[in-house]
């Protein structure tokens, strides 16, 4: 189903269109996110980039990622103080596995095709859309001031030190930053 859909759009729309699979948790994609949606086993729930890939390739799609990096801090204060998903051993645990099921399946895909960004830098949508540019899509290299126009500009920075959970998630995230 997926490669006929890529296959679809491919002829509707010309090879030169740019999809962004993240729906924004639209019609029960969910965001593609780590993990991806909630419910009492919300840890499992996590995209298959390295499935996703093989389909694309099958289908003649030139499928790029775009993997968002951001800080175990900001991760724990974002999903236990403004969200209140969890309790922040329950996050910790969620999003540390979550943070190695998304290293080992990028170790599965050619890294040409995957970009990693830090999440902060999106608050400059010069530099970061400049760091992109090219690996995306060509049409961010040259229209890049009408797309990061989109962007959020604006993100919650705090000067809390990290706790013994915070440090144990930085230390999965930095699983992802080697594979980047």
């Amino acid at each position: 189903k997926v490669i006929a859909l890529f296959r679809t759009y491919q002829k509707q729309h010309g090879e030169e269109k740019l999809y962004c699979l993240n729906a924004m948790g639209t019609a029960g994609s969910g965001m593609l996110s780590y993990p991806n949606f909630g419910g009492y086993d919300k840890a499992l729930h996590r995209p298959n980039i390295h499935q996703l890939a093989m389909l694309a390739e099958e289908a003649g799609v030139d499928l790029r990622i775009l993997v968002l990096q951001r800080p175990a801090h900001e991760l724990m204060v974002s999903t236990t103080k403004h969200r209140k998903f969890n309790s922040k051993p329950t996050e910790m645990a969620v999003l540390g596995d979550n943070a190695a099921g998304l290293a080992a399946q990028l170790q599965l895909i050619d890294p040409r095709f995957f970009l990693c960004v830090d999440y902060s830098s999106m608050g400059n949508r010069s530099i970061w859309m400049s760091k992109i540019g090219q690996q995306i899509h060509p049409y961010f290299g040259t229209s890049a001031s009408d797309i990061s126009s989109k962007f959020r500009s604006s993100r919650e920075k705090t000067n809390e030190s990290m706790d013994e959970h915070e440090l144990y998630l930085e230390s999965m995230i930095d699983v992802i930053s080697h594979v980047c």
